[in-house]
């Protein structure tokens, strides 16, 4: 009876396991010509229908009708199918032009933008080409920031993005390819022209200079450097100048959704604009005047945002529900989120991937489940003492009616904020195990206090905004955003720095995520039918994942591995054995955490291991570092070789290369006699370029190139 309730529900279900199985096998898919696809969706259902003919109707094609609209709406969708795409282009070429369709980004050493790219030039001439390029623009002595509609020649070819170097590092490859680009620059200021202007979107062109104009207001009335970003971040949803720390502190404590203009943003705006809709019920045809009104103003705040994907995904989301609710028919909210989202994707089919787009529709879908089922587990008003309201009606009395009334409302309060924040909690942990391998434990009291301050300054931070051609009331709200901004940071602070506040090192597989959420839809499912069936199932997935994990557990007690990280201007290397980690990270690396963390620490947690380890001491010898470690012997060179200094070969297993620091090959063949040349991260590119040209061929197979063939990794398998 649920699910007859829900059809868009059953119907988006479908459509996403069609996008799925195009997404997870897109190398498969990708030579394939559409037609064969749909030829071959038709042949199965003509076999389904055969196979049930007896009790065939029409209506059991929706299901298979919704997975092939989502298998050929990703394949549709995906750009780089088309031949004439960059992505399909091999050959060499001298220059490329195209149109900046982003927002231009400001890093601490770059500018980031995305250029749409329309031609190359190859063979002295230009040729119609189709992509997008990530372009970062080197910021030294660029005069005038490229914007959105900017108009480019560029000077050079992209790269094509690497896949990941390091064990477990970070995927950018395979996450950059489901938006669509495949592609990197790295460019000065000499290296492009602006040769015109042509924005591809007015409305985008709009949304972009009007959020521009909002941030200069916040730099204008905002005193301190980091509440200005944090205000930003919180009202406009400019968050790439963010330092690290501060997200790390928000990600730690539970709160980092504050900082991302989504659902919170614009349900705390939807309820305010609905508070100011009392005249609808009023007059004649009412509703449809309220739903206009909250239409407008709510797309109007999503182009106050530069239109971001969050905002647009939480507005359309909105949008639903507010037609829903204009109709006067009894809508169901799963169907009206499910009838959403089937849009959102139809659109763009790989919004499914994207980390925002998962969370922000399975925390409202928690919410609209789980939440009211907590809340009615307890009812404050029985455990409050109310007034003798029967007694004359003193001045006591009152005084007793408003305190009851009062400390009933924030106690009422408190547990409903609790009961979302449990709620949306249950249904995301899953998949915040999964991306940031963390649990912040102190979740509950964080968004306690972090809901009221972030509903308290986008009601400031709107007004701010709309009100600020009045001078007094701009520098007021300037001044209690930027305290109320600071309060919250020194709260967030204090509780990241309390014991406990958070789990860090959780490592799961995509496989273990899914098993989880398994386990928690059985549940649920549990609690509504109520039959032992289901727990039955319930427990036996527990069970399953309980022996995964002890048989996880014991790979991971016999595991041997040795690593050689490849680290941009950075280096450092692992040895692993059992639960015991020893060491060596350079200070460059070790002084940044986010480094780090990207490019080390999520290997080590895939391998259970803790933040202590073995720090390994590198013994030097003739301006030469020397260690050995489990019968290897490693020499690192980062400076120039004294000459004559060794009197015989050296026989050594691992002979790492740092710093520029050898000239040639043959400055060194005379002095080792080693298995395996080592070219990490420290050393620049023309250098790698000009050495290699200097080994024979016969020692080429032994030299490795650390930033172009990924890490040293060398693992043992443990054997049952």
């Amino acid at each position: 009876m649920f699910f007859r309730a829900i059809p868009y529900f059953r119907y988006l279900l479908f459509f996403i396991l069609g996008l799925l199985s195009v997404v997870y096998a897109n190398d498969f898919f990708s030579p394939i010509p559409i037609s064969y696809i749909i030829l071959f969706q038709l042949i199965l259902v003509i076999i389904y229908i055969f196979l049930n003919k007896k009790i065939f109707s029409v209506r059991y094609l929706i299901f298979p009708f919704f997975y092939v609209c989502g298998v050929l709406c990703v394949l549709l969708k995906t750009e780089k199918r088309n031949l004439a795409h960059l992505y399909n282009f091999q050959e060499n070429y001298t220059a490329y032009s195209g149109v900046i369709v982003s927002e231009t980004e400001e890093k601490e050493n770059t500018y980031k933008t995305i250029l749409k790219v329309n031609a190359i030039k190859t063979n002295q001439k230009w040729v119609r080409k189709q992509g997008k390029i990530f372009l970062y623009i080197f910021k030294k002595d660029v005069k005038i920031k490229p914007k959105y509609g900017d108009c480019l020649i560029v000077n050079g070819s992209a790269d094509t993005i690497s896949n990941p170097l390091n064990p477990k590092e970070f995927d950018f490859k395979r996450f950059y390819g489901f938006l669509q680009i495949h592609h990197r620059d790295f460019v000065s200021q000499n290296d492009y022209t602006i040769y015109d202007y042509k924005p591809e979107n007015k409305l985008v062109k709009l949304s972009y200079e009007i959020r521009a104009w909002a941030e200069k207001l916040f730099k204008t009335y905002i005193s301190t450097e980091r509440e200005q970003k944090i205000a930003s971040a919180l009202i406009l949803g400019i968050k790439g100048s963010l330092d690290w720390e501060i997200m790390q502190a928000y990600a730690s404590t539970g709160t980092m959704h504050v900082l991302a203009v989504s659902g919170l943003h614009v349900g705390i705006i939807y309820k305010i604009l609905v508070l100011l809709c009392f005249w609808s019920k009023k007059i004649k045809n009412g509703n449809w005047y309220k739903a206009g009104f909250l239409l407008l103003l709510l797309w109007f705040y999503a182009l106050i945002t530069g239109l971001s994907p969050s905002v647009l995904r939480s507005v359309s989301m909105f949008t639903f529900i507010i037609i829903a609710e204009a109709t006067n028919r009894k809508s169901n909210i799963y169907n009206t989120l499910a009838a959403s989202c089937l849009f959102l994707l139809c659109i763009n089919p790989y919004m499914i991937m994207e980390v925002g787009f998962q969370l922000s529709y399975l925390a409202v879908l928690g919410i609209v489940y789980i939440q009211p089922k907590l809340y009615k587990l307890l009812e404050i008003k029985e455990y409050i003492l109310v007034a003798d309201f029967s007694q004359k009606n003193t001045i006591l009395i009152k005084v007793k009616r408003y305190l009851s009334n009062a400390f009933y409302w924030i106690l009422d309060w408190i547990w409903m904020i609790s009961c979302v924040s449990v709620a949306a909690q249950l249904t995301t942990f899953p998949l915040g195990i999964l991306y940031f391998h963390q649990f912040p434990n102190y979740f509950l009291v964080s968004n306690l206090a972090v809901i009221p301050a972030a509903l308290a300054i986008m009601y400031v931070g709107l007004s701010f905004v709309l009100f600020s051609f009045f001078e007094f009331w701009a520098k007021f709200t300037g001044f209690l955003i930027q305290f109320s901004v600071e309060k919250l940071n020194w709260f967030i602070m204090y509780l990241e720095d309390l014991p406990f506040s958070v789990v860090r090192g959780i490592s799961i597989t995509i496989l273990d995520t899914w098993h989880i959420y398994l386990i928690l839809i059985l549940f649920f499912v549990f609690l509504y039918k109520k039959q032992f069936l289901y727990f039955l199932t319930f427990f036996l997935l527990i069970f399953i994942f309980s022996i995964k994990t002890c048989l996880k557990i014991i790979e991971l007690k016999q595991q041997k591995a040795f690593t050689i990280y490849a680290i941009p201007k950075g280096f450092g290397f692992d040895f692993i054995e059992s639960n015991n980690l020893a060491s060596y990270i350079d200070k460059k690396v070790l002084e940044n955490p986010s480094r780090l963390q990207f490019h080390i620490l999520n290997n080590r947690w895939s391998k259970g291991l803790d933040a202590e380890y073995e720090n390994i001491e590198l013994k030097d010898k003739n301006g030469i570092r020397f260690f050995t470690r489990n019968g290897l012997k490693f020499a690192i060179i980062d400076q120039k070789i004294p000459k004559n200094k060794f009197k015989k070969s050296i026989k050594i297993d691992y002979l790492i290369i740092q710093n520029n620091s050898v000239w040639s090959f043959e400055n060194i063949s005379e002095y080792f006699d080693y298995q395996e040349l080592v070219l990490d991260g420290t050393n620049s590119k023309w250098y790698i370029e000009r050495f290699l040209k200097t080994i024979p061929e016969s020692k080429k197979t032994t030299c490795k190139n650390l930033m172009q063939s990924g890490a040293i990794n060398i693992v043992v398998q443990p054997s049952f």
